[in-house]
């Protein structure tokens, strides 16, 4: 049974409840483990190219597509954190390249918006690695996009998870195809406020 066969056997009430607890069980796994149910995993933040799906976290390929490095807000709107307080995004699971081309967009725009600071998962210099896992699903009246990040060090130890999520009345045969960029902006918006306020509570 692959996992999204297992999603749909969930009861509407409980399905959301049901997509989390498969997610972070993903989370819990290697990338090479989770993309042989879903599809492979890409990097989100400053170079989105589709990787190998064999790759391992934080080692991914890159590709001719890869997006123009995000841009930082002025470090006059960074109070509370320090110019060391940089995040990178690893390898991302469950999207279609599609999806994360736009859930790229929203990060960039968001970072600037909090005045957090990317660095390109190719080089050093950021304190925290962000992971980020989800499922888009149909739950019979509308459709689901359910998403976890983990919050790592520089050596990889978990030490933080934002979770939840957006929901459209929208439905097709494909969910992917139905989450579109409004969607994917609350939930960045809501997890980048978040990440803030919890690297915030750290400095």
């Amino acid at each position: 049974m692959t996992i999204a066969t297992a999603l749909r056997s969930i009861p509407r009430g409980i399905v959301v409840t049901g997509s989390i607890l498969v997610l972070a069980m993903l989370a819990a796994c290697n990338t090479e483990t989770v993309t042989q149910d879903i599809r492979p995993a890409v990097t989100v933040g400053d170079s989105m190219a589709a990787t190998d799906p064999a790759a391992q976290p934080g080692e991914p390929t890159q590709s001719a597509n890869a997006l123009a490095p995000a841009q930082t807000a002025a470090p006059a709107a960074s109070a509370g954190l320090a110019p060391s307080d940089a995040v990178t995004f690893l390898p991302v699971v469950g999207p279609p390249q599609s999806a994360v081309n736009r859930l790229s967009a929203a990060v960039r725009n968001s970072a600037r918006t909090n005045a957090l600071t990317i660095v390109p998962n190719d080089q050093p210099g950021a304190r925290y690695q962000v992971k980020g896992y989800f499922s888009a699903l149909d739950d019979g009246s509308g459709t689901r996009f359910v998403f976890i990040w983990d919050i790592l060090d520089a050596q990889g130890r978990n030490l933080h998870r934002i979770s939840g999520e957006e929901r459209t009345t929208k439905r097709g045969a494909d969910p992917w195809a139905v989450i579109d960029q409004t969607v994917i902006d609350r939930m960045v918006s809501r997890t980048m406020i978040s990440l803030r306020g919890w690297m915030e509570s750290r400095a």
